[in-house]
């Protein structure tokens, strides 16, 4: 079982409490725990970023990103979804091995006079 369910209070539906009492300020929530894995400055925002790369990476297709990560244009999908050089580089093995796998026989165009 997760640590959150091990440690509910009988009665009390929050799933993120302090004894059973609702967290009051999200912000000092927030500090508290990004400091405790190591991680201070981390925004909760850049969650909604990572995970809009992770799900575009996995292949689920960008309609779906879109609706899940609550966007309504395409353009602030866009903006979410940054190019990392790594990115780039997948993207350039997939060109090269395409074009080496492509037949021999291919017929040159013929120049037209």
């Amino acid at each position: 079982m997760g640590r959150r369910y091990q440690e509910r209070i009988a009665g009390c539906d929050l799933v993120f409490h302090r004894n059973g009492q609702p967290i009051k300020s999200f912000a000092k929530a927030w500090e508290d725990a990004t400091t405790a894995i190591g991680r201070r400055g981390l925004l909760f925002h850049d969650l909604r970023r990572s995970g809009a790369r992770t799900l575009i990476r996995q292949g689920v297709p960008e309609d779906i990103v879109l609706r899940m990560g609550g966007w309504r244009t395409r353009s602030m999908l866009t903006r979410y979804n940054v190019v990392s050089t790594s990115d780039l580089e997948h993207a350039q093995a997939a060109m090269d091995a395409a074009f080496t796998s492509a037949p021999k026989n291919l017929v040159p165009l013929r120049k037209v006079s």
